[in-house]
């Protein structure tokens, strides 16, 4: 198979987003309107529940203000995008906010599903600094062999059967013509073991770039629950941190995605993986990168984060060209499936929330706050379960940031 057959739709120009932190819609706007028209009467009833909520936060508490927003938008998100999760998630979240509003302050409720959800679902689509695990590029392993073309490099690549992350990792690469999904700048190691690509560079005039195999959900806290993990006082509250970041995706009907990555190295799974050079992995994993699925059946649309955008290293662009940049994600049949789109759907649905309710600058906020409280050890900042300890101080720190209306 030809390298043309992966060749990724790219048009001149980037599509840029700038959400920023607002106040939900009120209730009489054209888009609660369409709620309310729904089948779904109850679906209005828990909005008008957290709008009223968000506006009791302006009088009491800032932290309060994010939590609202954070279930209101993700209900009118799951609403816009029932086509492609169906009904579920939005019922969830509905349930959760109503089913306690009677016996309890419906406003601490409110407050309570924000927090939990910003704690244990936009957080599995987010990467933190100090959680990041120190992997290999797929092709960085020094047995690496080395192969003539391209054809022969795939082949043998695909033959592979481990299911731990370097060889799946190069099994997404493969599939992605070893080059990044977005820019289609080639990767180094795999220029050094394949003559066909690097004659291909030359000719292009391209270099090339360190390319990762990025988790579309974060790899942290869902390896915490992997059977193969040593079990002691320390991992018992980040294995039930996973275990509740778990129940939370069941509760919004994506037991397939739970299943697999509760096997051991399912979370390397590679329809949970993307090739993406090192800026444009770094974005995509703080939410200020995703990808917006298309009429075309495995096209998306890019969308990047406005003050993002000067960071990104190869992409083509021309100022006054409005037109999006349209990826076309790859397959390499069913034993190596391209990325998941209810995965990219639900990473972009937290991307989306996250900036438009002030998390997004609560995250970076506080992985300040960490790197200034906290002393790491060593190994202990390696461990891949660190996420799990790291995403209670991120709790148990949230009532000391404060946001801007």
């Amino acid at each position: 198979m030809m390298i043309g057959a992966w060749g990724l739709c790219r048009q001149q120009a980037i599509m840029m987003e700038n959400i920023t932190t607002s106040p939900l819609p009120p209730f009489n706007s054209p888009q609660i309107q369409e709620l309310c028209s729904s089948n779904f009467s109850d679906h209005s009833s828990a909005y008008n529940i957290i709008l009223e909520a968000e506006n009791y936060a302006n009088q009491q508490s800032q932290e309060d203000i994010m939590f609202a927003r954070v279930a209101g938008f993700l209900l009118l998100e799951f609403h816009s995008r029932s086509h492609i999760f169906g009904h579920l998630p939005c019922t969830s979240l509905v349930r959760r906010v109503t089913s306690q509003s009677s016996s309890k302050n419906q406003h601490d409720v409110v407050f309570h599903v924000g927090k939990l959800y910003c704690d244990s679902f936009i957080c599995l689509f987010r990467t933190f600094d100090a959680t990041t695990s120190s992997y290999s590029p797929p092709y960085s392993h020094p047995s690496c062999s080395s192969f003539n073309t391209l054809e022969e490099m795939i082949k043998d690549t695909m033959e592979a059967t481990a299911m731990d992350y370097q060889t799946l990792g190069r099994k997404a690469l493969a599939r992605d013509g070893c080059q990044c999904l977005v820019t289609g700048l080639l990767d180094l190691g795999a220029l050094d073991g394949c003559a066909e690509l690097r004659a291909m560079a030359k000719c292009k005039g391209k270099a090339g770039v360190q390319i990762e195999a990025a988790h579309i959900l974060n790899a942290s806290t869902i390896q915490c629950i992997d059977p193969t993990l040593p079990t002691g006082e320390d991992s018992v509250v980040q294995t039930q941190h996973a275990a509740d970041t778990m129940a939370i995706l069941e509760s919004f009907g994506f037991s397939e995605f739970t299943k697999a990555f509760k096997q051991s190295g399912g979370i390397h799974q590679v329809w949970n993986l993307l090739s993406l050079q090192h800026d444009i992995n770094y974005n995509f994993g703080k939410l200020d990168m995703w990808f917006e699925s298309t009429d075309q059946l495995g096209h998306y649309e890019l969308v990047i984060d406005e003050p993002h955008k000067s960071f990104i290293h190869g992409l083509q662009r021309t100022p006054d060209d409005g037109a999006p940049i349209i990826v076309n994600f790859p397959s390499y049949g069913a034993e190596v499936p391209p990325p998941s789109p209810g995965l990219l759907a639900l990473h972009a649905t937290c991307a989306r929330v996250a900036h438009m309710s002030g998390a997004a600058e609560f995250f970076y906020q506080l992985e300040e706050d960490i790197e200034d409280s906290m002393q790491v050890d060593v190994e202990e900042y390696a461990s891949p379960c660190f996420h799990g300890s790291s995403v209670h101080t991120l709790s148990n720190m949230l009532s000391s940031f404060e946001i801007n209306d």
